[in-house]
Formats: structure tokens, sequence, C-alpha cells
């Protein structure tokens, strides 16, 4: 007759297969050794661990959303956001966190009002469609030689169908 890995229990004959003598049992068991599991694992390798797990789905999803900005065309990822295109973003993340939403958009649960902006692109977004500020922006770039260049903006809304 077998026992219990768990409690050491004699276990019925007609549970041979199974290791522990109780659903019970086998979540105390379960839960024992994921306490043990926890104090050994370094809590520095657990955060980076995390921090790279989120670095990767923030860069599937912008790969998702097309990897570059839907107004300027930048591609640099470091400088791309996730833009609420009706507002609202701030209020939703007091909520929900960033990777949270990049669920959703790779579910493709979000497909209408998550873009893809620059953060200069996003700022006059907000400013324009969000506060009501008037349109028509002229946005000043230094070059690498240090000259200025500058680009005139018109942010205009697509028209529902």
């Amino acid at each position: 007759m077998k026992n219990c890995v768990n409690c050491g229990e004699p276990m019925p004959e007609f549970t041979r297969r199974f290791r522990y003598c109780s659903p019970e049992c086998a979540k105390d068991a379960i839960r024992k050794t994921s306490r043990e599991h926890m104090r050994t694992v370094d809590p520095k390798k657990k955060t980076e661990a995390v921090k790279r797990s989120h670095r990767k789905l923030i860069t599937k999803t912008k790969d998702y959303l097309g990897g570059k900005c839907v107004y300027c065309g930048c591609d640099n990822y470091d400088a791309l956001e996730f833009n609420h295109i009706e507002g609202g973003g701030t209020k939703e993340y007091k909520t929900k966190s960033v990777y949270a939403l990049c669920r959703e958009v790779l579910k493709g649960e979000r497909d209408d009002d998550i873009e893809l902006a620059c953060i200069v692109c996003n700022a006059m977004h907000n400013a324009v469609f969000v506060k009501g500020l008037p349109n028509g922006w002229t946005v000043l770039y230094k070059n690498p030689e240090g000259k200025d260049r500058s680009l005139y903006r018109w942010f205009e809304r697509e028209q529902d169908q």
C-alpha cells in the first residue's frame, strides 16, 4: 500500500495512481513547495526578469501597432508612446497598467482607440484634440549640425464613415 507524499497517511487501494490522499492534501503540498521556492528565488533576479518581460511585451505591442509614429513616421522605439485617440489615457492608467493595455491590444480588443505616436506628436495631439487648443503648430528640431529645422504640423481627425 502506498502512502501520501504530503502527510504520509496510507492511501486507499483505489487511489494507487495518485500521489496524495485527498485534493486538500495535494493543495497543501503545492502551497508548501511554492513558499519554499519563493524563499530561494533572488529578489533582484526576479525583478530583472519581470522588467525584461515587460520590455518585451511593450516592444511586441509597438511592432503590432506598426512600429512608427502615425503622424510623422518616427521609428525610434524609445520615443514612441501609446496614444489614446479619444483621450482618457491618464484616467485609464490610474486603474490599469501599461502591461494590461498591451495585452488587450495584442488580443485585438483595443485596435480602434489606441495608436502609436512619438512624444512630440502625442503631446500635440493631446493639446489640439483633448485640451482644445488651436491647431497648426510649428515644431523646431535641432539637427546634428546645430541648425534649426522647422516642421509645420497640422492635425486632422479622420472623419467617421
